[in-house]
C-alpha cells in the first residue's frame, strides 16, 4: 500500500469530526453502535475529469479496555472514474477499521485531526482481497506516516444558519458550516499546498451528521471541486466488512 492511499483513508476516518463537533453535535445520541451511512463524493479537476468515491462509515462494535470505553469505527471506500457518462472502478476496495476511545468525540475536532497518535489504539486495514492486517498503536503509525509526508492540517469552521437540504437519503433541516482549511503535504521531494473553502450541511438526524458538502479546492494553484451527498443511512445493523482474522502487523509504542 502506498503512502497516498493510506493518508487518504486516514483522513476519511477523521473528516466527519471536523465538521460536527465544531457546533456541539451530539455524536453519542445521533450515532449509536450499529449505525451507518453511505455517501457519494464526486471530485472534479480543472479539466473537468471526474472521480467518484462511495464511502461507507459505520460503528461496528464497542468494547472496554483497561476500564475505558471504545468504538470500532469502519470506513469502506470504492473509487471509480467517470468517462463518457460511465463509471469504471479504479483500484481495490479499501477498508480501514479503527479502535477509537469514545471520549475523543467530545474533544475539539481540530485537536483530534492534529493528534492522530492519540486517535486510534488499533487499526485493521484490508486492501481488496488481501488478508487484513492489524497494527497495534495504529494512531502512532498514522501520525508517523503523516509526518513522513510533511503533512500539516489547519481547519477553521463557523456556523452560517440552517437550511433544508434534499439528497438521495431524504430531506433534512441542516446546520450550515462554512470553513477554510489548509493542508501542506510533501511527497518525495515535491510539496503540495492545498487550500479548501467548504460548505458542509450537517444534521443530528443522521449518523455521523454529514448530509452534503461542497468544497472549492486549490492545489498548488490548480482549482478543483468536491461534492458530497448522503445516499442512505441506518441507526442499526452495521457489521464489519472484514471477515478474515487479521495478520499481525507492526506494533508502535503509545505516545504519552
Amino acid at each position: 500500500m502506498n503512502k497516498s492511499t493510506f493518508w487518504k483513508i486516514i483522513l476519511l476516518t477523521t473528516c466527519f469530526a471536523v465538521s460536527q463537533s465544531s457546533f456541539a453535535f451530539n455524536f453519542y445520541k445521533s450515532t449509536p453502535v450499529g449505525s451507518w451511512q453511505v455517501r457519494e463524493q464526486t471530485n472534479t479537476d480543472q479539466k473537468g475529469h471526474q472521480m467518484v468515491s462511495t464511502i461507507r462509515t459505520s460503528i461496528v462494535g464497542e468494547e472496554k479496555r483497561n476500564g475505558k470505553d471504545y468504538y470500532w469505527i469502519e470506513v469502506q471506500m470504492d473509487t471509480a472514474k467517470i468517462k463518457n457518462g460511465e463509471r469504471k472502478k479504479v483500484g481495490d476496495t479499501n477498508i480501514l477499521k479503527t479502535l477509537v476511545a469514545k471520549d475523543v468525540f467530545s474533544q475539539d475536532p481540530t485537536n483530534v485531526v492534529n493528534n492522530l497518535r492519540n486517535y486510534a489504539d488499533e487499526i485493521v486495514m484490508q486492501m481488496g482481497d488481501r488478508d487484513p492486517m492489524l497494527i497495534t498503536g495504529g494512531g502512532a503509525f498514522a501520525d508517523a506516516m503523516m509526518k513522513s509526508m510533511g503533512t500539516e492540517m489547519k481547519f477553521d469552521y463557523h456556523m452560517e444558519g440552517t437550511k433544508s437540504v434534499k439528497v438521495p437519503a431524504g430531506t433534512f433541516t441542516c446546520t450550515v458550516m462554512k470553513g477554510h482549511g489548509k493542508t501542506e503535504t510533501k511527497v518525495v521531494f515535491k510539496k503540495f499546498t492545498v487550500e479548501t473553502d467548504s460548505d458542509a450541511c450537517v444534521s443530528d438526524q443522521v449518523p455521523f451528521g454529514i448530509v452534503s458538502s461542497h468544497a472549492d479546492i486549490v492545489t498548488n494553484g490548480k482549482a478543483s471541486t468536491s461534492d458530497d451527498r448522503l445516499l442512505e443511512y441506518g441507526k442499526a445493523g452495521a457489521v464489519s466488512k472484514i471477515t478474515k482474522t487479521p495478520v499481525q502487523g507492526p506494533s508502535f509504542p503509545a505516545f504519552k
